[in-house]
């Protein structure tokens, strides 16, 4: 297990300043205060352990609702324009190299071997299009205050890099950002939770965002996390993340905690930086984590803090009820050391 004397200077540097942090930090109780404090909304969610933070919801208005159906149209409307025009580009290829083929022009057959694969990246890249400007305006049309209205239970909370929000990097063949998958998921226990980023325009799918203040986002998330069913942080080497993932350990049940070491503009996360997080969480998580983690992208932990594999739905049953921990492969032919060194580690993110 890595301890502190063993990191990089930059490592050690950051570490200590969440250290110090985690010294600072509010009890649950007064960070509740803190945020009734803040609070002078008059509007009421249906959970009245969420009412502290009813403050921290940013709504929908009608113009925005407007704008983002107009805004849907209008990207289904290009769609099918250039996925149209695609399909006639297309037959007409076949049309013109069937009659070659017809008048005995066998060499015919090169051109659509040479032309099709074009026309199919296109056709990608006109998709990819779409679905940036259906979530552009699906956002728009999004209510966050609604939905924490409809559900009066217990939250999920998910805590990541505001940068894993950004959608335009997104490789061709990814269309859904991480958290949105896993708030697809996860809202049949609880409503899914995150909180937003200081530069974003307004509501997004996905989690249900809460925009706290410089003097309230570390108050929000203690009140967040001692209420919360689960909490999810996924891996980043940023003081933020880090400060949050030392909070998780002075406050959570280990069962509650899940890391998860996925990123939706770099789907490969998983070999690019996680053996430099990997130091820094157990010197603040005081336990040693998987060497390598395979195929899989979560990590849960036993009664202990004894960290492994984990696939994160296995945490909860049918029923909504926490199940037994189950370790996942546990027999699973670990990395040798040398082989995690070689792996590319990414140092330069940006801390929430």
């Amino acid at each position: 297990m890595t301890r502190l004397e063993d990191l990089r200077p930059w490592q050690k540097r950051i570490l200590k300043e969440v250290f110090w942090e985690l010294e600072c930090a509010v009890s649950v109780p007064n960070a509740r205060l803190m945020l009734e404090a803040k609070s002078n909304d008059n509007k009421q969610l249906t959970n009245p352990h969420l009412q502290p933070i009813v403050f921290a919801v940013r709504y929908a208005t009608w113009r925005n609702y407007v704008y983002g159906v107009i805004g849907e149209l209008f990207a289904w409307a290009l769609f099918l324009f250039f996925s149209l025009l695609w399909l006639l580009a297309a037959l007409a290829l076949i049309a013109v190299t069937l009659f070659a083929l017809f008048v005995g022009q066998v060499r015919a057959m090169e051109l659509p071997i040479k032309t099709l694969p074009g026309l199919y990246e296109k056709l990608k890249r006109v998709r990819h299009g779409f679905e940036r400007r259906r979530w552009s305006a699906q956002r728009r049309r999004y209510n966050a205050y609604q939905k924490l209205c409809a559900d009066g239970r217990a939250p999920i909370l998910y805590l990541r890099l505001f940068s894993s929000d950004q959608i335009y990097e997104l490789p061709l063949e990814v269309t859904r950002r991480v958290d949105e998958r896993l708030a697809e998921h996860y809202e049949q226990y609880g409503p899914v939770i995150a909180v937003g980023g200081p530069n974003e325009k307004g509501p997004m799918p996905g989690p249900v965002r809460l925009y706290f203040d410089d003097n309230t986002w570390r108050a929000g998330v203690i009140y967040l996390m001692s209420i919360s069913r689960l909490v999810i942080i996924q891996a980043g080497i940023a003081q933020g993340v880090l400060w949050e993932l030392g909070i998780a350990r002075r406050l959570l049940e280990p069962e509650k905690l899940i890391i998860s070491v996925a990123d939706a503009s770099n789907p490969d996360i998983a070999d690019r930086y996680y053996y430099d997080f990997k130091k820094c969480a157990e010197v603040l998580l005081d336990c040693e984590l998987p060497m390598s983690l395979g195929s899989s992208v979560y990590i849960g932990f036993g009664k202990n803090w004894e960290a492994f594999p984990q696939d994160p739905r296995v945490l909860i049953d049918a029923s909504g009820g926490w199940s037994t921990v189950k370790y996942v492969e546990k027999q699973r032919t670990q990395q040798t050391y040398e082989e995690v060194l070689k792996a590319p580690a990414a140092t330069n993110h940006v801390s929430a």
